[in-house]
C-alpha cells in the first residue's frame, strides 16, 4: 500500500478536520443550550439531526472521524518527533481517543443496543457512581482538547504568528474551553436530567459483572 507523502497528509488532515470541526463546534453550542432548558436543547438537536442523520451527511462524517483518526497518528508520530509534545499535539492525542472511543459508543448503542443516542445516552454515566468521575474528565477534557487543537490550527490563519502571541492564545482557548466544559458537565450531571432506565441498565450490568 502506498504511503501518501507528509503534505498530504496534512491536507487530508485539515479538510477533514475543517468538516468535522464545524460538526464538532454546532454540537458544543447544542450541548450548551442545556443551561437555557432541556427542551430547547432537544428542539434544536432534532432539526440539527435533519441534516447531519442523513445518510449520505453521516457517511461523510464518519469518514472525516476515520480520516481524523488515521492521518492523526501519522502526523503525531512524525511531528512529535522532531519538535516534541506541544500543548496542540497533547490536545490532539486526546481527541484521536476520544473520536474513537465515543463514536464507536454512539454507534454500538444505536446498533446494538437500539438506544436513542441522546442527553440520556451522553449523561447516563455521569449518574452511575463509580463511573462519574471518569465521564467528568472523559468530556471535560474533550472540550478543553477541541479548543486548543481548533485554536492551534486556526491562530496562523488569523495572523497571530509571534511565540508570545500564540501562548496567550493557547491560554484563552485553554480557559475558554475549560469553561465550556464545566457548563457541558454540570448541566448533564444535573439532577433535573432524569435519565431513563434503559440508559442506565449498561452501567448497573457492569457493576453487577464485577
Amino acid at each position: 500500500m502506498p504511503v501518501l507523502p507528509p503534505a498530504a497528509i496534512a491536507r487530508l488532515h485539515r479538510c477533514s478536520g475543517a468538516l468535522l470541526g464545524s460538526f464538532i463546534a454546532i454540537h458544543l453550542v447544542n450541548h450548551l443550550l442545556l443551561l437555557y432548558s432541556q427542551a430547547l436543547h432537544r428542539q434544536a438537536m432534532d432539526a440539527l439531526r435533519l441534516a447531519y442523520r442523513w445518510p449520505p451527511v453521516e457517511a461523510l462524517l464518519l469518514a472525516c472521524v476515520v480520516v481524523q483518526v488515521v492521518t492523526g497518528v501519522a502526523r503525531l508520530r512524525r511531528n512529535a518527533a522532531a519538535g516534541g509534545w506541544t500543548p496542540a499535539r497533547i490536545a490532539g492525542l486526546y481527541l484521536l481517543y476520544f473520536l474513537a472511543v465515543h463514536t464507536l459508543a454512539v454507534l454500538s448503542a444505536r446498533s446494538l443496543l437500539n438506544l436513542d443516542t441522546n442527553l440520556y445516552f451522553a449523561a447516563a454515566g455521569l449518574h452511575v457512581w463509580p463511573f462519574a468521575p471518569y465521564f467528568v474528565l472523559h468530556y471535560l477534557l474533550a472540550v478543553v482538547a477541541v479548543f486548543v487543537h481548533l485554536g492551534s490550527a486556526l491562530a496562523p490563519r488569523l495572523g497571530i504568528r509571534a511565540p508570545a502571541a500564540r501562548t496567550a492564545a493557547m491560554r484563552m482557548a485553554c480557559a475558554a474551553g475549560t469553561a465550556a466544559g464545566v457548563a457541558i458537565v454540570a448541566a448533564m450531571a444535573a439532577s433535573q436530567v432524569r435519565i431513563p432506565a434503559d440508559y442506565l441498565a449498561p452501567f448497573h450490568a457492569i457493576l453487577r459483572a464485577v
